[in-house]
């Protein structure tokens, strides 16, 4: 796998399992680094054609690579009226949070800038050698010079 792209992004998150009429509080503040770029299992293809030179470029889409939690603070850990926070409480927590973390970049613009970055790197490449790329996908073909 190779990172094309980082971000790091704050999440704030409040659960409130019930159980018998009492509300058990658990507030948390998560800081996260989410990492995107490509995984170089997959195929990735350059057809470069002679006379004039002319290349194009299929790259894999840019994946979610990683999710790491830099700064975990418990805001708020409050027992309910019959019931205590648990370990298993907090556990369910942190597996949601991770969850809306995830979702968060992927929906923040990292994987587009990921794409972006690894197309920039390209280009850079092929036009030092005297060409211009053409870059496809299975989504759309565009021309980027």
């Amino acid at each position: 796998q190779v990172a094309t792209g980082s971000r790091g992004m704050f999440l704030d998150q409040s659960w409130q399992p019930t159980w018998m009429g009492g509300t058990t509080t658990i507030k948390n503040q998560v800081f996260f680094t989410a990492k995107a770029g490509l995984d170089l299992r997959e195929p990735f293809r350059i057809d470069i054609e002679k006379g004039p030179l002319h290349v194009v470029a299929w790259p894999p889409a840019p994946k979610l690579l990683s999710i790491d939690m830099k700064e975990y603070k418990v805001l708020k850990d409050e027992n309910g009226w019959w019931n205590s926070v648990t370990l298993q409480d907090r556990e369910e927590a942190v597996r949601q949070i991770r969850a809306e973390a995830i979702d968060k970049a992927k929906h923040s613009g990292l994987l587009e800038e990921s794409q972006a970055s690894v197309e920039e790197r390209i280009r850079e490449i092929v036009e030092r050698n005297g060409s211009n790329v053409v870059f496809r996908n299975e989504n759309a073909d565009r021309r980027r010079q």
